[in-house]
């Protein structure tokens, strides 16, 4: 840091008048004035005095290179307050910097140019020039000015550097002189100044010093603090050792920018802060919450009896930094459009958008308000890292994906493969549905569970490949890129059962980011003479502001002013405004307290009948602390009512005998035979029978809340159940009670008189009328063969290599049915594990119908393609695939096929060399001309 101009004394050792004598003669010898200090300082003796012109360049040098001649001629100070002829030769390492010279309580003067002199050092001779003849040397840097007070004045200040180091050296002269007679000076205002007080400028040094302490104090203790270093008002000797004023500092503040990390540190440190946390590595963040979004966050968002949407989203082009804002809805108030309005919650400023950057807001919320952790919903724009940090944090919350971020993302990726305005359409119907008038056409987001949203998507996917388009390449990567990309996430955090779950009604509305992009927009708004971008600091107080607005909203509603309202349910909590304002301030505070804390009404009618015995039976967690979003209220809190009858009858659960039992007989009020729960190898992994029309439908009844209770393990089996993500499934509920062999032929005759599944192979006779037929190939027995007529467009076939139909090469197969009914099973590719074959879709197993290399489809609906996109590569090895999410491989080597495109199989084999590919004599005698061209093409010989 650098630090101010401090005078201090100097002891020259002249005690004796003999010394002064000596002095003074040696500079007579040298032509200069008897020995004196200006103004009795004996730290500023005068070097020169009478001159009336500026000092000449090369006598200047001399003085300056001197080395130890004139040590008790050198001023330690800055001269101040200066009108006469004189000259000073100053000791730049004492003074500081040397602009310093510059605040000479002089007022304001005018540079008039700034004159530069090469000095070239020959031996011990040196000569000057005004160009640089050589890379040593030195520089002598002449400085003229012009007092603004009185134009007779002048001032001049010459540095000597050192070319080769760029320093400029310890020694400096400073020349006052008038162009005639010596006269007193009346020290004239600023220019831009309206007062008629005279200005003095400040030291340099004074400046930084004052610039460091504005960072992280306010100017007014700035201001007394530069004094009070300096030893008090009474040891300062200069007008330039301190600040004008406290205006001077603020303007300092407002010129430099104080460090974003140092301004934030600063403002966490104020009590009651906004900031709860500040992280500085890996990356600089912040998260901003105060106690009150943390209750209402509580209050709102985690109980199932009634609870809103914690929706979370990015935000930009605020600062150089990132802003994810939570918000909430206010579940006690109304707009005057009869809504729940939205408010800010919990905030993160971040400067990445990973995992670890995200995960730092709900990490913090649930470490200051552990009770968070049974937040029921988030809803999110579907940015991966964003929405996995919260869900992961919220382990038992569900994931709701906006409606219209997720239309947006597919029409874009339509467009982004041109396919046609019409297509577009129709798949953008078949997943979001449609509105004629009233009526709603149902889409994927419309399935009632994940069976239906199954059946419905391959319904949907046959649709599109049967689209009559030139596009209909286009469509078919869409469908893969829809089946990898988007139909899980659909399925998972769209469909009509999850919305139901979260609140949004039956029929569900669908889920957007308004409210987050509402507030958005606000945070955005710009006031009168902000800047364009904000500093983190500058962002945290006007958010913070923000907040406390909408907290004062809240509480003018209870009031009756404002925009806001009471719900119906929370009328009991208004004061009228006169009352209000001849309460006492505790009175007032109470108030505020009572409504701010009030918890949400219970929507839940209990009969009289079974209230008492209810309120008398209660299990050690309620429903609605239970954090259970997957089952309806109603239903669930009925399980909880009666998990706590046979809890309370303490005879309808007995354990089964035996000391390592794990099973337990519960009474089933419906049948004199009992339900049976089984635990797990946890203690709260239980599980009832197959009997529980309830446990079947939600995986969750009262037989195993109260075997759990019992137990001492109803908290724990809550909290295993939440994060088991169990959705209830209306398959089971309307399958229960149904044979199990439905929908099955007792005998099973017919199916053998008809023999093993058949495979469908389709050709095309030409391009002008794409004639197609089938041939069902039996690979068995191929002794019967049927041909059949179907309509599929040539645009399905794959397309791995480009097409030859159109050099004139024949698009027909000339494999003919004869030559078919010859395929037999040993003609089935079987290579050695590494190497590679050659082969045809006809020879292969049926069941194949992906690629191992792309993922895209070798077949479409068990359709084989036309030549000679009916070659594959074929390979064997430990094969990986996923079941139920989880990754697997095969312990034993079986056959994978490849698109022929080498760039298919470098997909899984980066080494491969196409020239290592083996054609057998089985498959070289089925080649038509068509195949041969192809293989030729990457260098084989057939």
């Amino acid at each position: 840091m650098t630090k101010y101009f401090h005078y201090r004394e100097i002891d020259f050792g002249l005690s004796t008048s003999d010394e002064d004598t000596d002095l003074d003669q040696r500079k007579s010898e040298h032509g200069l004035g008897p020995f004196e200090f200006w103004d009795g300082n004996d730290l500023l003796p005068i070097f020169k005095r009478g001159m009336k012109r500026g000092i000449e360049s090369k006598e200047s040098f001399n003085i300056l290179n001197t080395k130890s001649e004139y040590d008790n001629d050198i001023a330690r100070t800055v001269p101040c307050g200066v009108q006469d002829d004189v000259l000073f030769l100053v000791d730049l390492e004492v003074i500081g910097h040397w602009k310093n010279l510059l605040a000479d309580d002089n007022g304001t003067w005018r540079q008039t140019g700034k004159r530069v002199n090469y000095v070239n050092l020959l031996g011990d001779t040196h000569t000057l020039s005004t160009k640089q003849e050589v890379t040593s040397g030195f520089k002598l840097i002449r400085y003229p000015y012009v007092s603004s007070s009185s134009d007779d004045f002048h001032r001049v200040i010459i540095l000597l550097e050192n070319i080769s180091s760029r320093n400029i050296q310890r020694l400096c002269i400073v020349q006052y002189y008038f162009d005639g007679t010596v006269h007193p000076i009346r020290i004239k205002p600023h220019g831009n100044s309206k007062s008629s007080k005279p200005f003095m400028k400040t030291m340099e040094s004074t400046k930084n010093v004052i610039k460091e302490k504005a960072k992280l104090n306010t100017p007014k203790t700035v201001y007394h603090d530069v004094i009070k270093d300096l030893g008090g008002i009474e040891s300062i000797t200069s007008c330039g050792q301190k600040a004008r004023d406290v205006q001077q500092i603020k303007n300092f503040r407002r010129e430099n920018k104080l460090d974003d990390v140092v301004e934030v540190l600063n403002m966490s440190k104020e009590s009651d802060s906004y900031i709860k946390k500040i992280s500085l590595s890996p990356e600089f963040s912040v998260v901003l919450t105060t106690e009150q979004q943390l209750l209402d966050i509580e209050r709102f968002c985690t109980n199932p009896e009634g609870f809103c949407i914690l929706g979370v989203d990015t935000t930009f082009n605020i600062g150089d930094y990132y802003v994810t804002l939570t918000t909430y809805r206010n579940l006690h108030l109304l707009t005057h459009s009869n809504v729940h309005p939205v408010m800010i919650g919990p905030s993160l400023i971040h400067h990445r958008k990973l995992y670890e950057s995200f995960v730092q807001l709900p990490s913090t919320m649930l470490e200051l308000k552990p009770t968070l952790k049974n937040v029921m919903c988030i809803g999110s724009d579907g940015e991966k890292n964003l929405y996995s940090s919260f869900q992961n944090t919220f382990s038992g919350s569900k994931h709701l994906l906006c409606d219209i971020h997720m239309r947006d993302n597919i029409k874009r990726k339509l467009r982004e493969l041109s396919v046609e305005q019409e297509a577009s359409s129709i798949i953008l119907r078949d997943i979001f549905g449609t509105n004629y008038g009233s009526t709603k056409a149902r889409g994927l987001v419309d399935c009632e569970d994940r069976i239906n949203f199954q059946e419905e998507l391959d319904e949907v996917i046959n649709k599109w490949s049967s689209i009559n388009s030139p596009s209909s390449s286009k469509i078919q990567e869409f469908i893969v890129y829809f089946k990898e990309k988007k139909a899980h996430m659909i399925r998972n955090c769209m469909t009509a059962e999850i919305r139901t779950q979260c609140g949004l009604g039956m029929p569900p509305e669908p889920f957007t980011q308004n409210p987050n992009e509402c507030m958005n927009r606000v945070i955005k708004m710009k006031q009168p003479g902000e800047k364009t971008k904000l500093s983190p600091a500058a962002f945290i107080q006007k958010l913070q502001g923000v907040v406390q607005r909408q907290e004062d909203d809240a509480v003018l509603a209870v009031l009756g002013q404002g925009d806001l309202k009471l719900a119906d349910d929370y009328k009991h909590l208004a004061v009228s405004e006169s009352k209000y304002y001849r309460m006492s301030m505790n009175q007032k505070s109470a108030v505020r307290k009572r409504f701010l804390s009030a918890k949400v009404c219970s929507k839940i009618q209990v009969s009289s009948q079974g209230s008492d015995n209810i309120r008398e039976h209660n299990l050690s967690v309620l429903p609605q602390n239970s954090g259970i979003a997957s089952v309806p209220f109603e239903i669930l809190k009925g399980m909880f009512a009666k998990a706590a009858g046979l809890v309370a009858s303490k005879v309808d659960i007995v354990k089964a005998p035996g000391q390592t039992s794990n099973t337990y007989f519960v009474t089933n009020a419906s049948s004199s035979e009992p339900h049976s729960v089984k635990v797990g190898q946890r203690p709260f992994d239980l599980a009832c029978d197959r009997s529980c029309f309830r446990w079947c439908s939600f995986k969750i009844c009262q037989h195993v809340l109260a075997v759990a209770e019992i137990r001492s393990q109803l908290n724990q089996f809550c909290e295993y159940f939440r994060k088991s993500s169990t959705e209830p499934s209306l398959s089971s509920m309307t399958a229960f009670g149904a044979p199990s062999d439905r929908g099955k032929k007792a005998s099973k005759a017919t199916q053998r008189r008809k023999g093993p599944q058949r495979e469908t192979v389709i050709s095309y006779a030409d391009d002008e009328t794409q004639m197609n037929f089938s041939r069902d190939v039996q690979f068995s027995d191929l002794t019967s063969i049927s041909s059949t007529s179907l309509p599929l467009p040539s645009s399905l076939a794959v397309s791995p290599l480009p097409s030859l139909a159109s050099s004139g090469t024949v698009a027909h197969p000339t494999t003919s049915v004869n030559q078919i009914s010859t395929i037999s099973s040993p003609d089935r590719p079987n290579p050695l594990p590494g190497s590679y074959h050659i082969s045809l879709l006809q020879l292969c197993d049926r069941r194949v119908t992906r690629c191992y290399g792309c993922k895209g489809y070798l077949k479409f609906n068990g359709t084989i393609p036309e030549p000679p996109n009916d070659l594959v590569i074929v390979t064997k090895c430990n094969r990986e695939y996923n079941k139920d999410g989880v990754p697997h491989t095969t312990t034993a080597p079986c056959n994978v096929y490849f698109h022929m495109n080498i760039q298919c199989v470098k997909k899984q084999n980066e080494y491969f060399i196409p020239a290592f590919i083996f054609i057998p004599q089985c498959v070289k005698e089925k080649l038509s001309e068509c195949h041969k061209s192809v293989l030729k093409s990457i260098g084989l010989k057939v």
